[in-house]
């Protein structure tokens, strides 16, 4: 039989992935394994030939989702050290476990021309590029998901890194006065939920190359806030200066974990928060239904590490007070979600038992 030809570009894989954007200051793009849609993949950058940096490619775009790429959590936007490559410069990005290539790397840096978009991407997500002339006050300035130097009353660049139903992190500084901190004010669906003073070190983005690097922020929900998936979420900045916005525009879980064993005395299984990786996630226990318990995701884990999952430290193990009883007639199915929030893990529901209807018997008699 002959062998079907294929573009140079095709390769038999389940790794799907594409590099948006290569520029001397930041490398944007996804990657996910559509036959495994909760998992998030872990990418190796090479520049010139040597490792730069490992991550986890798990930022939410809405354009990804409305393609039916998953649930839309595969995207990274990775910033590179101001000044340090120079246009030219050979750029690789390859799937850390598979060694599955990107598509359109190798990829050569560009200048970098202020922060353009590729022209795919604006068309899926207008709203994220829409001009500041668009805002409530002709001196607010509507800020994208990436860092944008502004040119307005003050040179305010800022970057929303995650924004999820427990909380939300970011940076802003002022350029033109670095040893300044700015405050926030944080609204979803238009409700106040929280204010701060932008004056900590922040995880990830380029604020740390600027003055003394200390222009981050995070802000805790409440429980009575009750903030759900895909509400609507800015960050005023000085009482209207800008407006930061994450990706999409609305709150988004980056939650990944799952159940792969349940019986009659335990449950177990895993729980990441790629948002904040440092903090373990609490996972509630229901039985048919009703609240049993919850149990951390904490135990260290060897096949966890293998994958990529951090240190692998995220499993829980749950032991149910006593056996559960198993009764012919009724269903046992075990829940997990992750507290505090609507996450379901992965193979949950779990059906322990199902119910099971046994024919009525026939007497006979003898005559």
């Amino acid at each position: 039989m002959a062998e079907v030809a294929r573009a140079p570009h095709e390769v038999l894989t389940d790794i799907l992935g594409y590099i948006d954007r290569a520029t001397v200051n930041e490398i944007h793009g996804w990657v996910w394994n559509k036959n495994d849609p909760l998992s998030r993949r872990k990418l190796n950058l090479f520049i010139d030939g040597s490792l730069v940096e490992s991550f986890v490619a798990c930022r939410f775009r809405q354009d990804l989702k409305d393609a039916d790429i998953g649930d839309g959590f595969y995207s990274f936007e990775l910033s590179l050290p101001r000044g340090k490559y120079k246009p030219g410069v050979t750029a690789r990005l390859v799937d850390a476990a598979t060694g599955t290539e990107l598509f359109r790397s190798p990829a050569r840096l560009t200048p970098d021309t202020g922060g353009a978009t590729q022209p795919d991407r604006a068309k899926s997500r207008p709203e994220a590029e829409a001009p500041a002339a668009q805002s409530q006050s002709r001196n607010v300035v509507s800020l994208s998901a990436k860092p944008l130097p502004m040119q307005s009353l003050a040179a305010v660049a800022g970057e929303i890194l995650w924004a999820d139903e427990h909380g939300i992190a970011g940076w802003v500084v002022d350029e033109a006065a670095p040893d300044r901190r700015l405050r926030v004010q944080v609204l979803v669906d238009g409700r106040e939920c929280g204010t701060a003073l932008a004056d900590a070190r922040p995880i990830g983005g380029r604020a740390t190359q600027i003055g003394d690097g200390m222009h981050g922020f995070r802000i805790d929900f409440r429980p009575e806030h009750l903030i759900a998936e895909h509400m609507k979420v800015e960050v005023v900045v000085e009482g209207g200066l800008a407006v930061l916005k994450p990706p999409g525009g609305v709150i988004g879980t980056a939650i990944q974990g799952g159940l792969d064993r349940c019986d009659d005395r335990l449950v177990r299984g895993w729980a990441i928060n790629w948002n904040e990786p440092g903090r373990k996630p609490v996972v509630e226990i229901y039985l048919n239904n009703e609240l049993v318990g919850e149990v951390e995701a904490s135990r260290p884990r060897d096949d966890l590490k293998r994958l990529g999952i951090a240190d692998g430290a995220y499993g829980f193990l749950f032991k149910f007070p006593k056996p559960v009883e198993m009764k012919l007639s009724q269903d046992v199915v075990v829940r997990a979600l992750v507290a505090h929030t609507n996450v379901e893990l992965a193979h949950s529901p779990w059906w322990v038992g199902r119910a099971v209807s046994l024919p009525k018997s026939r007497l006979v008699t003898k005559s």
